[in-house]
């Protein structure tokens, strides 16, 4: 009776279901063992590999959270990652680096990612450059991180188009005062655009070297991401 209850344990440690790859969950899977790996890191600065629960995890995921650091402060936006899990938040990842690059990371420490609709690779210098000249439409709006504006289907090119001088002039409306409508309107532009070339200021000239840099931090592979070593030989740094 002993050895009749081993044989099938046995034949379900080698049994493959239909669901592999799929975007549903089987029994078979449903009843396996929740795999348990290290979690290290503050939310929104994780690495690919620990949010998909990978048990060999070293330095580099170190390295990816100094990435985001970087891409925070290029972008001018803070937090840059925000999710409630660790599924939102690797795909919030696949909305900057790309879903087949996010698929093809995970293969090689053998994670299988399936994603339902392809997210391109978005390009760091355009995209850091167009948060950063969007930063006070967005002001105070703390639910509002880059990520997410991806994955809801917002172009970057409709979202710049939207400049905030038209919200002042419909609060004021509902005032029913014309003078204070205009003085609202004559207000907005006077201040706000200094604002922003003091926060601009510099930043269109980052050097090319820096998003080299980011882009290595960032790389979904641990294996080939940039080690802490190698990041102080980088020729952002050569002249300090």
């Amino acid at each position: 009776q002993s050895s009749s209850q081993k044989a099938p344990r046995s034949l379900q440690q080698g049994l493959t279901c239909n669901c592999y790859l799929t975007d549903r969950v089987c029994n078979i899977c449903m009843a396996r063992k929740q795999q348990v790996a290290p979690r290290a890191g503050t939310p929104g600065f994780r690495a690919p590999e620990v949010l998909t629960k990978c048990p060999n995890q070293g330095t580099a995921i170190d390295m990816w959270s100094a990435g985001v650091i970087l891409l925070s402060l290029l972008s001018g936006r803070y937090p840059f990652f925000k999710a409630s899990d660790d599924l939102l938040a690797l795909t919030q990842i696949m909305t900057i680096r790309g879903s087949r690059e996010t698929i093809r990371a995970a293969k090689t420490f053998g994670k299988a990612v399936v994603c339902s609709r392809e997210l391109p690779r978005q390009d760091l210098r355009t995209l850091c450059e167009m948060l950063r000249g969007r930063r006070s439409t967005l002001e105070g709006d703390d639910d509002v991180t880059p990520a997410a504006e991806v994955k809801a289907g917002q172009s970057w090119h409709q979202t710049r188009d939207e400049t905030p001088t038209s919200q002042p002039a419909d609060r004021t409306r509902k005032d029913g005062s014309g003078e204070q409508s205009t003085c609202s309107k004559t207000a907005g532009p006077t201040t706000r655009p200094s604002d922003e070339e003091g926060d601009q200021r510099g930043w269109d000239k980052v050097p090319d070297e820096a998003y080299d840099l980011l882009d290595q931090l960032l790389d979904l592979n641990p294996s080939t991401r940039i080690t802490a070593a190698a990041a102080l030989q980088h020729p952002l740094f050569k002249d300090l």
